[in-house]
């Protein structure tokens, strides 16, 4: 079964989405070029080097219903989700990226103007841009709303605004009680020996956010400040034991 998944970190709550025909497959995928230094995400990449494995949890987000594209169906969450500060994907496109789909001559020249300008910056300044090649550079960064200076207009915050409110895919509709089992997590508090079905469940009882509850998870340590001083949370396997 097809199905969409999130790589998340624990540390800082930063996520990566994917779609996959065997999840368990990709996620081996995704760990081994990670190890080994040579995923295609560079943001993924230089978190995992910075945090490890252990600093990450992969998930099932949702499955595509049956007949419907897999590819179309993540398109979904990446076209919700890309260029948010939390989210790892660069590529909005998740059909483009794997179906080769050539790219239009104004891009060629926009992806050329972008190697002239990390030639320059990454080889000592030794690089030095024709006029032509400034010019091109100028044209390729005007309308950039990350360029130094560039003010957002009132239409293009609210439109973040709205962005941001939540994942309005999911507005209206629920996981099916499959899905709900395939994607919770029981947890334990150790102190009180009180089990949770899932970490939802965990935040709602303790009215705790996700990264406090999370940091606890992956050091497996009591709480040592705050209102949650002294709780300590783990995850529980099948069998009933602590992990």
């Amino acid at each position: 079964m097809a199905v969409i998944y999130q790589i998340t970190n624990m540390i800082n709550g930063k996520y990566y989405i994917g779609s996959a025909e065997s999840f368990a497959r990709r996620e081996w995928q995704h760990k081994n070029d990670l190890s080994r230094g040579v995923h295609k995400n560079p943001k993924l990449q230089a978190a995992w080097n910075k945090y490890g494995e252990s600093a990450f949890v992969f998930e099932i987000l949702e499955e595509v219903p049956a007949g419907k594209s897999t590819f179309e169906w993540e398109n979904k969450y990446l076209h919700v989700h890309v260029g948010l500060a939390e989210c790892y994907n660069i590529n909005t496109d998740a059909i483009g990226m794997r179906t080769g789909i050539l790219h239009r001559p104004e891009s060629l020249e926009k992806m050329s103007v972008k190697v002239q300008v990390a030639l320059s910056e990454g080889r000592g300044g030794k690089f030095i841009p024709s006029e032509e090649t400034r010019r091109k550079m100028s044209e390729a960064l005007k309308g950039n709303q990350c360029a130094k200076g560039y003010k957002r207009t009132p239409e293009e915050i609210e439109k973040i605004r709205e962005r941001t409110k939540g994942n309005q895919i999911w507005l209206g509709k629920s996981h099916s009680e499959e899905s709900k089992l395939k994607m919770s997590k029981r947890i334990l508090e150790v102190s009180t020996s009180t089990e949770f079905t899932s970490l939802s469940a965990a935040l709602k009882h303790y009215t705790m956010t996700m990264p406090t509850l999370r940091r606890a998870l992956l050091s497996g340590c009591p709480i040592t400040k705050g209102r949650f001083a002294g709780l300590q949370f783990k995850y529980v396997d099948n069998n009933g034991k602590t992990t």
